[in-house]
This record gives C-alpha cells, structure tokens and sequence, in this order.
C-alpha cells in the first residue's frame, strides 16, 4: 500500500523480542587515548573507564530478519569510539560513524540516536598489510594501516559479550531543545568464523570540515586489533531515563549528531 503499512509489515520490521544479528567482515584496532579527551566528550551519565581506550572499526556486513538478509547487498560502516563505564559495567560508546546505506543511517539515527552520517568506506588487505580508509564529503577523516600477525583459532559456539552504550533524545519543533535525553544500553554477542591478529596498527587522523571532531582524538600506542569475520547480535537490554538527573544532555547530542 502507498505510503501506508500494514501491520503485519510493522510487526515484522524487527521481531519480538528485539533481536538484530548481523553477519560481518571486520577490521578492529584499539589505541590508547588520554582521559582529558575522554572526559571532555562523554556526557554526564558515563565515566571514563580506567584504562581510556580509543577504537575503531572498518565493517562490510549484512543484517538478517527471520533468516534472510533485509538488503540483499552488503553494507559498509566504520565506527570510532571510546570505552566508557556505567554503573560500574564496561563498554563502548561511538563519536562518530560513517556508513554507505541510506536506510541503515536513517534507522540509527532515528531509532537508537547513533552519530551515523553518510560516507565512504573501504578496506582490504593483501595478505601481509591491512588498510582502511574512511571519507565524508571527499575529504578524508582516517586511515588505518596495520600487519596482519598470526591467524588465531576460533571456536564458533564460543560467545564474546561486549556492551554498547548510546545516547537518544528527542527533538523539539524549532531544532533548538531537546526531551527525554535517554541512555540505550546494548548487549552485544559475538561469534567468529575466523580471525587474524594485526601485530601491528597505525592510525591517522585528518584535519576536515566535515565532522572536525575526528582531528581531535589523541591517538596513542596500539594496543590489539584483528580481521575478523562471524556474527554480532544486537539486543536492547534497557533504556535509562535520564530527564531527572539535572544534566544538559543538548551539546552532547547535537554535537555528535550536527557537526558539519
């Protein structure tokens, strides 16, 4: 039906309960970072985690719904984060992400409030080195190159729990407030179908006009990273009010979601 739909397509635009596994190709690298940077950008419902980590990864992938995949072509992303603690539980927290498929970034945004805007993301490797390069608006935000070390061994039953914070709110009429600043607590669960350790990895960030927040991070030593490649299934475990807490959540939500 035009414009209209029924409710059966509603109800099966995502299960009950939410559920969003997606299968991937993925190039990971963590750097340390410095917790003035960390402290500066997180917002008031998060605390540096002890040990400020910066990461970031270059993705193809492909979401599934009721066994098949809901585009039938891949997707490209690439998020940087940083790591972040909330009621003393670890996890990731993403300032910027860049991805190639309209629906995907009008889904995140919308939805769960994810900084994701159009670009370009490209990757391979050849065996020995690895690169990856992220771009918005043909300027260049980073690049990743790294050597790839030894292919480890993977047990494909075996579960890697990671958590995922993000930060939604809504928006008022005119574009200048925001409501119901809310905290979507994430649990990822992850299994491999193979991966390669990089033995080393470097990191470069660009000077832009777009998203000039990139430039920003202090990228330190490298600290682990792989090619990998399996399943990630996304579930919302919970979603905290954070409108009673007294903060000002606005500069945190525009600046992920509004820089240039």
């Amino acid at each position: 039906m035009s414009y209209l739909w029924t409710q059966e397509q509603i109800q099966n635009h995502y299960p009950t309960p939410y559920s969003l596994p997606f299968r991937h190709m993925t190039a990971a690298a963590s750097f340390s970072t410095t917790e003035a940077f960390v402290r500066s950008v997180l917002p008031p419902c998060l605390e540096p985690a002890p040990d400020p980590t910066l990461s970031i990864y270059a993705m193809a992938f492909m979401d599934w719904r009721n066994g098949v995949p809901s585009v039938a072509q891949r997707d490209r992303a690439a998020s940087i984060g940083i790591n972040a603690v909330y009621g003393g539980e670890e996890g990731s927290y993403f300032l910027t992400v860049i991805e190639t498929e309209e629906i995907n970034v009008e889904k995140g945004r919308e939805y769960w409030g994810m900084a994701k805007k159009f670009g370009s993301v490209d990757f391979f490797d050849d065996g020995h080195d690895l690169y990856a390069f992220v771009d918005r608006k043909s300027h260049r935000l980073c690049e990743l190159h790294a050597e790839l070390g030894e292919v480890e061994q993977v047990d494909p039953q075996q579960v890697f729990p990671s958590v995922y914070f993000e930060l939604r709110a809504y928006f008022a009429p005119t574009g200048m407030s925001i409501s119901q600043p809310q905290l979507v607590i994430t649990d990822i669960e992850s299994t491999l179908g193979r991966s390669q350790a990089l033995s080393t990895a470097r990191l470069e960030v660009f000077e832009s006009p777009f998203d000039p927040g990139v430039a920003t991070i202090p990228v330190g030593e490298f600290r682990e990273g792989s090619m990998a490649a399996g399943v990630d299934d996304y579930k919302i475990r919970e979603v905290v009010e954070l409108g009673d807490d007294g903060n000002d959540y606005a500069p945190y939500v525009f600046g992920r979601l509004y820089s240039p």
